[in-house]
């Protein structure tokens, strides 16, 4: 395994192979260890920013103001655009999974908290 650092630095051995995707780009890929990248401002001109902030909001939200929202049907097909995204990515690894969340997470963490069973947070 290549240490993150590492890999940035491009400090690894011929032997040592790295592969890197997009969230796009994996699906039906499998890999002994992935790591996942991800932040707030994710998202595009079609996606709308803060991808992931609002699905990690919305599954923390009371079952009524989930209910509410999801009458909203662009709403409702953003949430399983990225519910479907962060299927495909974290569905990839076949040992060990790793997600770097760039923001702070304190608005989000029981909505995280839901899909992850261990929340290390670095200040």
């Amino acid at each position: 395994m290549v240490k993150l650092g590492s890999f940035i630095n491009e400090e690894r051995d011929e032997n040592t192979k790295v592969i890197y995707h997009t969230y796009h780009g994996t699906k039906g890929a499998e890999y002994d260890n992935v790591a996942i990248i991800m932040e707030h401002s994710f998202g595009g001109i079609n996606t709308g920013r803060d991808k992931f902030k609002k699905y990690f909001s919305h599954i923390q939200s009371s079952p009524e103001e989930q209910h509410q929202n999801l009458q909203d049907t662009a709403y409702k097909e953003q949430l399983e655009n990225t519910q479907n995204l962060i299927y495909v990515a974290c569905s990839r690894a076949k040992k060990n999974l790793r997600v770097l969340y760039l923001d702070d997470i304190s608005n989000i963490r029981a909505g995280i908290s839901q899909l992850f069973d261990r929340i290390d947070q670095f200040n």
